[in-house]
């Protein structure tokens, strides 16, 4: 098991999270909008229906930011994921020329200062986005 884990998490994977965290966002929104339509609806008069409607208002608020905080979420594990995206082509891509660097060693020595420069601009590019990841 732990042979096929990757250091990485799967972007697919984090975009489906994200899109399970958004419908729960939408259906708070739903349900928010649902319970006032509901009240306003009611036209309950006296000092319970203000009592209820006080409550009602709070608890809409609460369904609201509670959805706010969500999509907010979600935006977030979308922006991790493209950065995971990220990292995972740099590594590809630094994989790619590496072999290219080891092919042209033995083949094509004359090309070795370009595939050497691909391979260090591919090792910058995969420091700057690792440190992009945890914040510096």
């Amino acid at each position: 098991m732990l042979a096929r884990m990757s250091v990485l998490p799967d972007p697919a994977e984090l975009d489906a999270l994200a899109g399970r965290i958004e419908r729960h966002a939408a259906t708070a929104r739903d349900r928010a909008s649902g319970l006032a339509a509901a009240v306003a609806a009611a036209r309950w008069r006296g000092l319970a229906a203000d009592a209820c409607d006080l409550q009602v208002h709070v608890l809409v608020a609460a369904l609201r930011s509670a959805a706010d905080r969500l999509e907010g979420a979600a935006a977030a594990l979308r922006r991790h994921a493209a950065k995971v995206r990220a990292i995972v082509a740099d590594v590809a891509a630094l994989g790619q020329d590496g072999a290219h660097v080891l092919h042209d060693l033995v083949h094509d020595p004359g090309a070795l200062v370009g595939d050497v420069a691909h391979l260090a601009g591919d090792g910058i590019d995969l420091v700057d986005d690792a440190l992009s990841m945890v914040g510096l």
